[in-house]
């Protein structure tokens, strides 16, 4: 049994409470549950106390989204009508994946070349408004358009032909349901549980759990940001979710990188050797699951923290919000993050 230092105790949480829960409501007890049995990556109670009372100090700073606040980004995605909205951040969340190489896959903008996240925004907005603004579009684009669209002078997009399966086939699925995003939100009738619940039902590519120690456990990455870029997207119409502090953080490289760097996530000798070095690890390994699962519980700790700090409560995805903005803005100083080709984050 691993020790996780912090305000928690983690006990062994069964597998027959977790499946009587929604997706979204499994994923907090299956990742403390990990966190209870792992040696490979251990939470500072100490830099959790110490980097919350930072952040409590500055929380009116923290509700900021990623991009909508961004000068160059916002003023091309606000001047979109809500559908083309929703299926900007659709396709974002659907391809944002699995960026890193060297060299690393970028694309030359007004701004100056720009990589991850920031170059997929600035493709995908360029694309929906040059024509691919619905999702019949999307789903007739051919392997040789995608792959112009996904065009860098500096290297290949990492998992080109999955990329493009993944929107062949959501939005083929989406087709066949005769079901558009909008309505998919509206069916959800402002439950964001239902809503990601949905999504991880009828689309595969919204999947993200593995197994550990025989049982599951829920991470939903993409199905979460999504959630929160539709909340953002129609605050004060009927489709707005209205749940959505059920969201946790999201576990991806940037996250676990910075909590790394802060020494709020301690790994142990061998996996912090491997993922120095660059050493690839495998997707659902042990270690991989375990720097997931600590992420999104360490976040949670932090989180809980802020708000008895400071009576401006805010929610999991507004700290996840800041968290990985403050991971682009300090990379030069931080650890190296941990390397697994997948589709999922």
């Amino acid at each position: 049994m691993g020790i996780v230092s912090g305000n928690f105790i983690f006990a062994s949480i069964p597998s027959d409470f977790l499946i009587k829960l929604l997706m979204l409501e499994s994923i907090l007890p299956s990742t403390r549950r990990v966190c209870a049995m792992t040696e490979s990556v251990l939470i500072d109670s100490n830099a959790v106390n110490q980097y919350a009372r930072k952040l409590a100090q500055g929380k009116n700073a923290s509700a900021k989204h990623w991009i909508l606040d961004d000068a160059y980004f916002s003023p091309r995605i606000l001047s979109l009508d809500t559908e083309r909205k929703l299926l900007f951040f659709f396709v974002f969340n659907l391809l944002s994946f699995s960026y890193w190489g060297k060299p690393k896959w970028s694309v030359e903008t007004e701004q100056g070349m720009m990589d991850g996240s920031f170059a997929m925004s600035h493709v995908l907005l360029n694309a929906i408004h040059a024509g691919l603004g619905t999702t019949t579009a999307w789903k007739d684009l051919s392997f040789s358009d995608f792959r112009e669209l996904m065009s860098s002078p500096i290297a290949e997009i990492p998992l080109l032909e999955k990329r493009f399966d993944i929107i062949h086939s959501t939005f083929g699925i989406l087709a066949d349901r005769n079901v558009s995003i909008l309505g998919l939100l509206h069916a959800s009738a402002g439950n964001v549980s239902q809503f990601v619940d949905s999504l991880h039902d009828m689309m595969p590519a919204f999947r993200d759990e593995s197994f550990y120690a025989g049982e599951s456990v829920y991470f939903l990455k993409k199905a979460q940001l999504f959630a929160a870029d539709c909340f953002y997207m129609t605050k004060g119409n009927d489709a707005c979710l209205k749940n959505i502090d059920a969201l946790t953080a999201c576990a991806d490289y940037k996250l676990p990188q910075l909590l790394k760097s802060l020494e709020i996530l301690q790994y142990e000798q061998s996996l912090l050797k491997r993922i120095n070095r660059g050493d690839l690890l495998e997707q659902d390994s042990q270690e991989e699951i375990a720097i997931r699962a600590a992420t999104i519980v360490a976040v949670d700790e932090i989180l809980l923290l802020m708000n008895e700090l400071n009576p401006v409560r805010i929610n999991a995805m507004e700290l996840n919000n800041m968290l990985w903005t403050s991971s682009q803005e300090i990379q030069r100083d931080m650890h190296p993050y941990h390397l697994v080709r997948t589709v999922k984050y």
